[in-house]
């Protein structure tokens, strides 16, 4: 019978080498039934699966491939990776299929690209291996969508970071003659370890009429932040004023505060 591209296809997916391509074409051929696998399997795959031509132009993509770039599929076909992701990412794609390429067959490479999909960063981690057939070269890949698996593993991360920096903080104070010997450093560690811009440490400061202020003491800025030690309006801050009316509650209490910056009202955060 004459073989559909489908079953080539499916063919070349799976031939190992000549000898394998044969008993395949073989087994194809007397089974029509086989004809729609391919299909089923580009159409269902969980995964993203794809095969590019010589010129790494795309020839056949998983069907979630549409639902990722929010295109049709057939708009995809004979694209390249330039038509498709900015040109840095492109360039990575093309740098990458132009190595699996050049492999043996049986070899392949992995991978690992972050790539924009409606508006967010997503990671993948492809599988890209040479394919022969009827004289010509293809790249076949098989790609994982890792971002979920990225975030946590960057959530142990920098839980564990965290961790280091409260334990060194801890052994500088029972080993200091000072306890404030050594607090840049300390400082230094939570913001890094939190990811954050900087870290202030405020004193409290009671007034001869019983009132309570706080004053910026000591601070750690990140590269590029610039400081504000010297700024006058982060001293003498009385917890009396409407922005500040619950804290001294709270963290009297020794409950925690918590907020996100642009969030906070222009008074508290002025």
């Amino acid at each position: 019978m004459l073989l559909t591209s489908e079953q080539v296809n499916y063919i070349r997916q799976r031939a190992q080498d000549d000898h394998t391509l044969q008993i395949l074409l073989d087994a194809v051929a007397q089974i029509p039934a086989e004809t729609g696998i391919l299909s089923q399997f580009f159409q269902f795959s969980p995964v993203y699966v794809f095969i590019k031509d010589h010129h790494f132009r795309y020839v056949r993509l998983s069907h979630n491939f549409g639902t990722l770039l929010d295109v049709d599929l057939n708009d995809l076909m004979g694209q390249t990776d330039a038509a498709l992701w900015p040109p840095d990412q492109a360039q990575i794609i093309h740098d990458e299929d132009v190595q699996a390429i050049q492999m043996h067959p049986g070899q392949h490479i992995i991978s690992e690209v972050v790539l924009a999909s409606h508006g967010e960063n997503h990671t993948f981690s492809a599988y890209k291996f040479p394919l022969d057939f009827q004289g010509q070269r293809y790249i076949g890949g098989i790609a994982f969508d890792i971002t979920g698996f990225k975030r946590e593993q960057d959530a142990l991360e920098r839980h564990d970071h965290m961790l280091r920096a409260i334990s060194n903080a801890a052994t500088r104070f029972l080993t200091t003659h000072t306890w404030n010997g050594d607090l840049i450093q300390t400082l230094a560690d939570l913001g890094e370890a939190a990811r954050i811009s900087r870290v202030y440490i405020f004193e409290n400061v009671t007034l001869p009429d019983g009132d309570i202020t706080m004053y910026q003491r000591y601070e750690w800025c990140a590269p590029g932040i610039t400081p504000q030690s010297d700024n006058p309006e982060l001293q003498a801050l009385p917890y009396s004023i409407p922005a500040f009316k619950t804290w001294r509650e709270v963290l009297s209490a020794g409950a925690v505060i918590t907020r996100v910056v642009r969030l906070m009202p222009d008074d508290m955060r002025t």
